[in-house]
């Protein structure tokens, strides 16, 4: 699917990047829209089966609209005789299914949660449809001690050149250090916790120091927000302690303008949802690279500019002000397609 630039009528969003930074790509349900889809769902039982800090992260911005929302255990055994009509899972574990409710009720489905069990599981599938950089999974500590020829070898083997970014492998966690050097390398490796649980190595590109956050409610629904990369939040360089996260200075030369930014998430967000067997709640990071790139004929080129996904996180918090509505909007089109 090519991501090459088209034309929209941006009369249904008043968004621009110098005032809030944020872009929606639908318009908000009305307050009369919102009240139809309340009344709606008033008339089905919809659970979602989550652990106890996504509950508390979820619920409290999702119930104040819909308070028969329930929630049940992420152990499987006890959520049995549940009868949902509609069942949203926010776990990872592939097993944990709802035994008395059809599965095409379920969402997502758990072939599809097993995608989303590993960070290299998704970027894996992302590598293969040339969405995302070069990467390779380390499992060991042993495994990265390397001398400085064998490390070079290993990195062209692996298409990865420095810098480098070392990212968790296990879904929840935000750990993300960036190394530069085989010195630097070397001296990550002193670092026993690093390596306690598998790591991610993947290319680390300029991109301006910006970072488009994409949140996805199905193909119809996305919003994204362009932010600074945060330094102590987002990523931090191996040889740098950083005490309080601080925004790095953000260049225009990876900022897209408002049109080719909505073609890009669009087309990207379809792209995905075909690739992730119809989950649809999602959200993705993209950056955009700094320098040009010339005679490169990849779908993924947008104005001479490389776009990557460089994450995926599976049914998110929604951090925007009007989520809450627009999950409800959702719901009521899941519905209305299994009915």
């Amino acid at each position: 699917m090519s991501l090459q630039k088209n034309q929209y009528n941006n009369t249904t969003t008043t968004w621009t990047w110098e005032s809030s930074h944020i872009l929606t790509c639908s318009t908000a349900p009305t307050d009369t829209e919102t009240n139809a889809n309340l009344q709606f769902l008033s008339d089905f039982q919809i659970g979602i089966m989550t652990d106890h800090k996504k509950e508390q992260k979820l619920m409290k911005w999702l119930i104040r609209l819909l308070p028969t929302l329930e929630t049940a255990s992420t152990t499987a055994n006890e959520n049995a005789g549940k009868a949902w009509d509609l069942c949203l899972q926010r776990v990872e574990d592939p097993l944990l299914v709802m035994p008395s409710l059809a599965s095409n009720r379920i969402f997502p489905h758990a072939n599809a949660l097993k995608m989303f069990h590993c960070r290299s599981n998704h970027l894996h599938l992302l590598r293969l449809h040339n969405l995302t950089l070069p990467y390779v999974l380390l499992t060991t500590r042993n495994q990265a001690n390397m001398s400085e020829t064998v490390l070079k070898q290993w990195m062209h083997t692996h298409q990865l050149q420095f810098p480098v970014i070392i990212k968790p492998e296990t879904r929840g966690e935000h750990d993300h250090i960036v190394v530069s050097s085989h010195k630097e390398w070397n001296a990550m490796l002193n670092d026993n916790g690093l390596f306690a649980k598998p790591r991610v190595v993947q290319n680390f590109i300029p991109h301006g120091n910006c970072i488009y956050k994409v949140s996805v409610m199905g193909k119809e629904d996305i919003t994204v927000q362009l932010r600074h990369t945060i330094l102590g939040q987002d990523v931090r360089v191996h040889s740098i302690v950083v005490e309080k996260p601080s925004k790095l200075p953000m260049t225009t030369a990876s900022v897209l303008q408002r049109a080719t930014a909505r073609n890009v998430v669009e087309t990207l967000a379809a792209q995905l949802v075909g690739l992730f067997e119809g989950i649809e709640l999602f959200n993705f990071d993209v950056i955009v690279t700094s320098n040009d790139v010339n005679n490169d004929n990849s779908n993924n080129v947008v104005n001479n500019k490389k776009i990557w996904v460089v994450d995926v996180n599976l049914f998110p918090g929604y951090p925007f002000k009007d989520s809450d509505i627009r999950m409800i909007r959702w719901m009521k089109r899941k519905l209305e397609n299994l009915n």
